[in-house]
């Protein structure tokens, strides 16, 4: 369903019920990848693995699944680094 999903586009799917929902298994597999990762050698990022580079997020609620592609290809996790001191939060 992914590859034929447009870049952006958007799939939900309601009715995700039961203890034994194969589609809620099959949902909870995919977001068990989007936390999987391998650091690249640089140290400067996350290297994405095939599924990490289409999805920009997985939401679920009760009874529905949504989950948005994104609009490029995301080819490394990395959160960007602003200022070089902490500071407490007064």
């Amino acid at each position: 369903m992914i590859p034929h999903l447009r870049p952006g586009g958007v799939y939900l799917c309601e009715d995700v019920t039961g203890e034994f929902n194969p589609f809620q298994a099959y949902i909870c597999g995919l977001t068990r990848n989007l936390d999987a990762y391998i650091l690249n050698k640089e140290h400067t990022g996350i290297q994405t693995n095939t599924f990490q580079r289409f999805i920009n997020s997985v939401h679920l609620y009760p009874y529905v699944v949504i989950i948005e592609k994104s609009e490029t290809t995301i080819n490394n996790l990395a959160a960007e680094k602003h200022g070089t001191q902490w500071q407490p939060f007064l």
